[in-house]
């Protein structure tokens, strides 16, 4: 049975010359398409012996491909193929649906709890600028109170040497003059 597969399976490069396309084209399209294209067991490597089914497979995506089709397109069109090929080819394709669902349901959750974050950051960072604004308008109103008491201060001080030195001009001219008895006597 084995020698049955193995003559009804084709390689890599007999998949190409069926297809007409280069052999590293389709090589690539195994790549990305490697868990829908069933493969005769016991083959690997550079020996993979591919199914007559996988044959129909690579020409259905030779065709998706001309017509521009999204990767998701041809993985779900691979997908509904192989499900009406055979039922052993399903087995073999790997479900990640419920993978992908559940990796979206923890990537939502994770999200959300970033969100709340960003959320509690930004409450804490627009209490901060309020906070910041109040200190600036309390320290720009200590600031015109120190330079109005400086001021005052300017401004006393010069009423203070402006009444020492009329005073001292007082009693240059006091001096000046003499006394009572120097304007009486003429001296």
């Amino acid at each position: 049975m084995a020698t049955e597969n193995f003559q009804h399976s084709y390689s890599l490069t007999e998949i190409a010359k069926q297809l007409g396309r280069p052999r590293t084209t389709v090589q690539e399209w195994r790549n990305q398409f490697k868990p829908y294209l069933p493969t005769v067991q016991g083959t690997q490597g550079r020996t993979t012996r591919y199914e007559a089914s996988a044959l129909a497979l690579f020409q259905l995506i030779a065709h998706l491909k001309e017509a521009n089709e999204p990767i998701s397109i041809i993985e779900q069109a691979l997908i509904e193929n192989s499900a009406t090929t055979s039922d052993n080819t399903t087995a073999n394709i790997p479900s990640f649906q419920p993978q992908v669902y559940e990796g979206l349901k923890q990537l939502a959750v994770a999200l959300d709890e970033q969100r709340q974050l960003n959320k509690a950051i930004m409450k804490e960072l627009q209490e901060l600028r309020q906070q910041q604004t109040t200190y600036y308008h309390e320290l720009m109103e200590l600031l015109d109170r120190q330079n109005n008491v400086e001021e005052n201060i300017r401004t006393r001080d010069f009423r203070l040497l402006e009444t020492m030195r009329d005073m001292q001009d007082k009693k240059k001219k006091e001096k000046q003059r003499g006394g009572f008895f120097s304007i009486v006597f003429n001296r």
